[in-house]
């Protein structure tokens, strides 16, 4: 068998070991059968009255609605304990498939830091605390909590496990998808914020061959990982660890502003100073387009309440607030003018959710 070159370790199927495929299949299933339980579930409470007519407005009132019925349904039950399993454990089984392969993989993932793609580590960044408390998806050791974390989010966790639990929606197809919508907006300059571990990065490189892209992201683990993904396809971008709300960057230096995914990770205030920060570094007639996770005012009652009871047990501490804000209102006020809110598809929930504005001239 020929030797793992970069790429491959990057991109092509990992060489596992049974036990470690094995394990993350395990996850993988479990992780699966939340989807059906949730019809159960749904069929029960509106057996029991609780359709959408008769739930609380309020999402923590309808919570102490519908939970104690829920509990009474062993699919519900089931669910519960796979989640709680899964969000336990789906990080350690991906460190421990990693460190299996750690020899092989380890010089191939330093090789491929090498290349047109450049990183500014930028170590003087402070962490806020909302960064500190909280392993977002459960992650174990959160973003930055192996030193090959951003590997191992990207290429075990993502590939191996939510790729194949989001099926058959295409995570990565979606991604390229948004990206052809940047492209037509015409910018010459373009910066992502939380670009994580560089899949939006590289698609926007992909649709934007002529452009000049720039990425931020507070994770030195994510980043370092961008900067393997985007060398090992020959992609040149500039690289910054940063805080999306205060990066440093020259103000009106963008053509568009764009974002995959982030604010739903990230607390209310931050997500205001975000697009405050983005504004800032827009040209005079310049383009944000954001995606994320679509509003709760696009979902029933009993389908918010899904969302948010799934939410608060897998590592989700800020998607309620972000999907209940006003983000159009909040963008005018900021000073954001033409702003609107789609989505490009209505594909399996989370579908990707757009949301666009344009700096005054």
């Amino acid at each position: 068998m020929a030797a793992m070159t970069p790429r491959d370790a990057i991109e092509g199927e990992l060489p596992l070991s049974a036990r470690a495929r094995s394990g993350l299949a395990h996850a993988a299933a479990l992780a699966r059968t939340l989807e059906p339980a949730n019809r159960v579930v749904a069929a029960a409470l509106r057996a029991a009255g609780l359709d959408d007519e008769a739930l609380a407005d309020d999402l923590d009132e309808r919570a102490r609605q519908v939970e104690p019925v829920a509990e009474t349904v062993p699919a519900f039950q089931a669910a519960r304990h796979a989640r709680d399993w899964y969000g336990e454990h789906h990080g350690r089984l991906a460190i421990a498939a990693f460190e299996e392969l750690a020899d092989q993989l380890v010089p191939l993932l330093d090789a491929a830091r090498e290349g047109p793609t450049t990183l500014d580590p930028n170590p003087a960044q402070p962490l806020p605390r909302w960064w500190t408390e909280h392993w977002i998806h459960r992650t174990h050791g959160g973003w930055d909590g192996h030193p090959y974390q951003g590997f191992i989010q990207g290429c075990i966790v993502h590939r191996e496990l939510v790729a194949r639990i989001m099926a058959p929606a295409d995570i990565f197809a979606q991604r390229r998808q948004v990206a052809q919508r940047v492209a037509a907006l015409g910018g010459r300059r373009i910066l992502e914020m939380g670009a994580g571990y560089g899949p939006f990065t590289l698609a926007l490189t992909e649709a934007l061959p002529e452009a000049e892209v720039w990425a931020c992201e507070m994770s030195l683990r994510q980043v370092e990982q961008a900067q393997r993904l985007l060398n090992v396809h020959g992609a040149t971008v500039r690289l910054k660890r940063c805080d999306a709300a205060d990066t440093g960057l020259p103000a009106g230096s963008f053509d568009v502003v764009t974002s995959y995914a982030m604010l739903h990770e990230i607390p209310v205030a931050t997500t205001e100073a975000v697009f405050r920060e983005a504004l800032r570094l827009l040209a005079p007639g310049g383009r944000l387009l954001f995606v994320d996770v679509p509003p709760f005012e696009r979902l029933g009652k009993l389908a918010q309440w899904q969302v948010d009871h799934a939410a608060r047990h897998e590592g989700e501490p800020f998607w309620r607030e972000s999907a209940l804000l006003d983000v159009a209102g909040l963008l005018r006020r900021i000073g954001f003018e033409q702003v609107t809110r789609s989505s490009p598809n209505t594909g399996p929930y989370p579908f990707p959710f757009l949301t666009e504005a344009v700096a005054p001239r």
